[in-house]
């Protein structure tokens, strides 16, 4: 008897509602459908889902039942049970032949994709008792474009199968191993595995691509549409699916002002929450103190993995249906010259604000109430110094209404001056009206101890008030260049130059600072900082010459690294 079982986890661990209305819309309008159309129906489609989950998206999921008699509901209460719950299953299901594949809640299956993987594991001509069963080729899709490419893998996610034949012991389930080492695993088990690689004239799978994706759709969508092997959505490449262009367009209206899902490292920054977490409650060994759940580590790790969970989009600034996405920026001119440099390339943005020489620590503080201090607003310089001494950074930058927020550390280069419990950034304007108001004061090197340690304190609450404000958020990694164009445009080093210590000194700063600010609740974009060839002081550049002013070719490439990210 052959029992063949299929696994999909729909957001387990994730309480973002949009997200979740999003990629519903999706699982609807692609996996559901392909499933639903299977010229074998002699599968169980079992589809893990968070005990959270909103009775909205519960109530549509159990609709799809009249569809797919096979689909049964779990709850699971975190995402590592999800493995426990399939072993289970697997467990309470006596056959002679066992098949379980996987599918992600975003792709279709050919509509004989399961009848081909059982004939694949019902024909045994060597006796194999473990076998691994993979779909070799299909196409990647994207729905917001119409475009398909052709392409083959060895062992991708997409209806890879594990059959374990054995009719003994705790049954082997394909969701146990990572796609791309499954071979490799089982081998290393000394699990003997026969490989069955399908391949077919039509595609047998469609891996789609968009923005609610926990992969990376802005570096795939470039790489299908500059593909010459691509194709528009044909009636009889969807009849493949179980699918037709009503339902393509209107997955396609819904995803064309959809946010983006899993921002940069969002993932990576989850699933370390969940490791730390794991390992905080696990039970101790002899002479160890045993966990505790009250302590302030394991609360703030809950409280970490909860907002982690809360927060798993972020807007698209390119979807508001306005004339010109509106950028903030909170750092340098080095970011601000972006879209100066490149104003042919980036026309669609406007700069709404523009703040500047202020440290992520004065940005932390407390208002000036010292009425000796004045600023004047003579000049650039003295109004970003008077919105450091007053504070007005938070009210002017939610006032600016920006699409995104792009900051730089740059001027993290700045020292600061600690005066009647607030903090100011020592830019020149500010170190005059000390001067001015003959208050004794001494400025705290950037690269000092206490600063490193204020920098630390104030990068979190920073972000996370950044994106209070708005939630599409971006890190330009600028740095010091360590090399120069002369005036004759030769690459030259600042090694040898009074350059070289700084260079070393606000490069660590950048470090440190970028480092706490990718430790933080909040997940953002990162583009620029080193790029073989591209990161050069001198050429052309707007302003006095600094290893912090770069030749225009940096530029080039950070503009075609932001576009990619908006896109």
């Amino acid at each position: 008897m052959l029992k063949h079982l299929i696994f999909t986890n729909f957001g387990v661990g994730i309480t973002d509602e949009l997200w979740l209305t999003y990629r519903l819309e999706i699982l609807q309008h692609t996996v559901a459908v392909s499933l639903a159309a299977q010229t074998n129906p002699n599968f169980e489609w079992h589809v893990f889902i968070d005990q959270r989950l909103p009775n909205l998206h519960r109530m549509r999921l159990e609709d799809l039942k009249n569809a797919i008699p096979g689909l049964v509901l779990h709850e699971v209460d975190d995402y590592s049970r999800i493995i426990i719950s399939i072993n289970r299953i697997a467990r309470a299901t006596p056959c002679q032949v066992l098949i379980t594949s996987r599918i992600d809640d975003d792709d279709c299956l050919h509509v004989g994709a399961v009848d081909r993987i059982q004939k694949a594991a019902l024909a045994d001509p060597d006796g194999a008792k473990v076998s691994i069963i993979a779909l070799r080729n299909g196409l990647e899709y994207l729905p917001t474009d119409g475009i398909v490419r052709p392409v083959e893998y060895d062992t991708l996610a997409l209806g890879l199968s594990l059959v374990d034949r054995r009719g003994s012991g705790a049954p082997l389930v394909v969701s146990s191993y990572a796609h791309h080492t499954i071979r490799e695993t089982l081998n290393k088990q000394n699990i003997a595995v026969r490989y069955i690689g399908i391949e077919d004239s039509e595609p047998l799978y469609l891996y789609t691509k968009h923005q609610l994706s926990d992969s990376y759709y802005f570096g795939a969508r470039a790489r299908i549409l500059q593909d010459e092997s691509k194709l528009d959505l044909s009636d009889g490449l969807l009849r493949h699916f179980g699918l037709d262009h009503r339902r393509v367009d209107a997955l396609r209206r819904a995803l064309i002002d959809a946010p983006v899902g899993m921002p940069h490292k969002y993932l990576e920054q989850l699933s370390l929450v969940r490791q730390q977490l794991h390992k905080a409650a696990q039970v101790p060994q002899d002479g160890q103190a045993a966990p505790c759940a009250a302590t302030l580590d394991f609360e703030l790790l809950l409280a970490r993995k909860r907002r982690l969970e809360r927060h798993a989009t972020r807007s698209n600034p390119v979807a508001r249906g306005q004339a010109k996405v509106r950028v903030a920026i909170l750092g340098s001119c080095v970011t601000r010259d972006l879209f100066e440099v490149q104003k042919a390339n980036l026309g669609a943005f406007e700069v709404c604000f523009y703040s500047a020489r202020s440290s992520l620590v004065s940005a932390q503080s407390l208002p000036s109430t010292d009425s000796r201090l004045r600023i004047p607003h003579d000049s650039f310089e003295s109004k970003r110094a008077l919105y450091d001494l007053d504070k007005s950074l938070w009210d002017r930058l939610e006032a600016s209404r920006p699409d995104l927020v792009m900051i730089d550390l740059i001027d993290e280069r700045l020292g600061l001056i600690q005066h009647q419990g607030s903090v100011f950034s020592a830019s020149g304007p500010m170190v005059k009206a000390f001067e001015r108001a003959a208050i004794d004061h001494t400025v705290m090197r950037p690269w000092s101890e206490a600063a490193m340690n204020l920098r630390q304190w104030a990068a979190k609450p920073f972000i996370e008030r950044v994106h209070g404000i708005c939630s599409s958020v971006f890190l330009h990694r600028a740095q010091w260049a360590d090399s120069y164009l002369d005036k004759d445009l030769t690459i030259r080093s600042f090694a040898e130059s009074p350059f070289a210590k700084l260079i070393e000194l606000n490069n660590q700063i950048i470090r440190e600072a970028s480092v706490a600010l990718e430790n933080s609740c909040v997940s953002f974009e990162a583009i620029g900082g080193l790029e073989p060839g591209t990161l050069l002081a001198g050429g052309k550049h707007l302003w006095a010459f600094a290893p912090y002013h770069y030749d225009e070719r940096y530029y080039r490439s950070l503009a075609r690294q932001f576009l990619a990210r908006i896109a």
